[in-house]
């Protein structure tokens, strides 16, 4: 592989080991928006598909996720060592989601370090800095992976602390996630009446907090809470049932424009979620102007930066409560929070800024 000054772009070939929609997520829509970025400047690309067949909120079982993904990971590298050979590529990138993803990873890193393709690892998960603390059996394996790695991208602070601690011997790069205002709907200055949460509604993205929270509010009769996102009817049935159901929406799942409209259209944004690395949801609605109300996971701290919506702990649902209710009843309170949302994610997190940090990576 050509490297550094002497590696031209029209040279660069990548790999990349990536989840692509559906079904849509966090990840897999990051992986639109960088094949976006690609096709735009005319980079040459090829996929090898990681996203699963079948997800959590659809029956995913242990059995799916040891036996069917292990089958799933002999045909990724066998895709993988293709593209090598025949599609020449010169760089690998690589997203991980963590927890038994890590063997694949590991097992398509030494793939590539088999022909010597240099390997990106990008982590998209904010639990590494608690998977450290804990030093189980996902550390030893992480480590592995890490070790494997040519570069590691972290996408959160924290992250980036936590493995530079762990072993200031891997070559690590901070790189945040990034948006495209081209690619968003026109930012709606006069929006609905409405919270929106925009996410898998299972347990660990708080929308039990969520409902219960929204539940104890007294609010005005026209707000609504809209539910966006892959659901399980049995799973939400039950936690409505505890509730007095009010103005509660459970629009299910949308294609991704039509969810950014949907979104454009509310006032607030919410995701209480348990863990997060650099979500894409909150770029998207900071850059449509939200008032945003998200717990103090991954990397939403530095993204809202105090100023740019409300932070709160995790499982706590007399502060998501509080949170949701102070912008409601201010409306002048959440222009002014969505108005600095929209200028810092302009200034700091659009695709074209972002985008060069990747061609460091991959140039190296």
């Amino acid at each position: 592989m050509q490297k550094g000054k002497n590696m031209k772009l029209e040279n660069l070939r990548i790999g990349l080991v990536v989840p692509v929609p559906p079904p849509y997520g966090g990840i897999a829509n990051w992986s639109e928006n960088l094949i976006a970025s690609l096709k735009k400047r005319n980079i040459k690309y090829f996929i090898v598909n990681t996203a699963p067949k079948k997800r959590t909120t659809e029956g995913r079982t242990l059995f799916d996720r040891v036996v069917r993904s292990g089958i799933a990971m002999f045909n990724e590298k066998k895709e993988l060592r293709d593209l090598i050979l025949k599609k020449k590529i010169n760089v690998i990138h690589m997203t991980t989601s963590g927890e038994l993803a890590i063997i694949r990873d590991i097992f398509l890193m030494r793939c590539a370090r088999k022909y010597s393709i240099p390997v990106i690892y990008h982590v998209h998960y904010g639990k590494v800095p608690e998977i450290i603390v804990q030093n189980g059996v996902q550390c030893i394996l992480l480590k592995l992976a890490l070790k494997l790695a040519n570069t590691v991208i972290a996408i959160d602070m924290k992250t980036y602390s936590a493995i530079q601690e762990f072993d200031d011997r891997i070559n690590i790069e901070y790189v945040p996630n990034s948006i495209n205002p081209n690619e968003m709907p026109m930012y709606n200055e006069n929006p609905a009446k409405e919270v929106t949460f925009l996410g898998w509604c299972i347990k660990t993205k708080g929308i039990e907090e969520l409902i219960l929270a929204w539940d104890s509010l007294e609010q005005d009769a026209n707000w609504k809470l809209n539910l966006v996102g892959p659901y399980n009817k049995e799973y939400i049935n039950d936690i409505l049932a505890k509730t007095r159901k009010k103005n509660i929406f459970v629009v299910g799942e949308l294609e991704h424009k039509e969810a950014m409209e949907l979104l454009n259209n509310a006032a607030i944004f919410v995701l209480p979620s348990y863990t997060e690395g650099f979500p894409m949801s909150i770029l998207e609605a900071m850059i449509l102007g939200k008032a945003i109300v998200a717990t103090d996971v991954g990397a939403v701290k530095e993204m809202l930066d105090d100023e740019c919506g409300a932070v709160i702990q995790k499982k706590n649902i007399e502060q998501l409560a509080s949170a949701l209710n102070e912008y409601m009843i201010n409306e002048r309170l959440r222009k002014e929070i969505g108005t600095r949302a929209r200028k810092r994610v302009l200034d700091k997190y659009t695709e074209n800024v972002v985008f060069e940090q990747y061609l460091k990576c991959w140039m190296k």
